[in-house]
């Protein structure tokens, strides 16, 4: 009774049209598989790109930091220069003044002794500075 139902499905069209569902279905799962592989490869990769991308910010981040900490403090520095320098200045004048005001030549020819002694005094004060400044 089955018998000639069976080779009667397996010859007709049921049969071609159950083994062409059966290819499809093959093929989608083969195609699904494939994506889904090829995907969650993607996938890893753009992780693994996010982390170092991260990493790179946080460290781009604690170099600005950095950055603007020695920022600020050059600029304290290079304020306190300003103002020695403005210093230095002024009394640089008021030594050329100073000495605009006293012929030297004259006097140290009248008072040899006297102008030495000032000379060398300030000569080594002149170096107790430089030693004091490179220390």
């Amino acid at each position: 009774m089955f018998g000639g139902l069976i080779s009667g499905l397996l010859g007709g069209v049921w049969f071609k049209v159950a083994l062409v569902a059966v290819v499809l279905v093959a093929a989608a799962g083969g195609a699904f598989y494939w994506y889904f592989t090829y995907s969650q490869g993607v996938i890893r990769t753009l992780e693994s790109n996010a982390a170092k991308a991260e990493i790179a910010v946080k460290i781009a981040n604690n170099e600005n930091a950095s950055l603007r900490r020695n920022f600020k403090k050059q600029k304290e520095e290079n304020a306190k220069l300003q103002k020695d320098m403005i210093q230095i200045e002024v009394e640089s004048e008021e030594l050329s003044q100073l000495l605009s005001r006293h012929n030297l030549t004259h006097l140290s020819k009248r008072k040899p002794g006297l102008i030495e002694n000032r000379i060398n005094k300030g000569t080594r004060q002149l170096f107790r500075d430089i030693e004091d400044a490179s220390k």
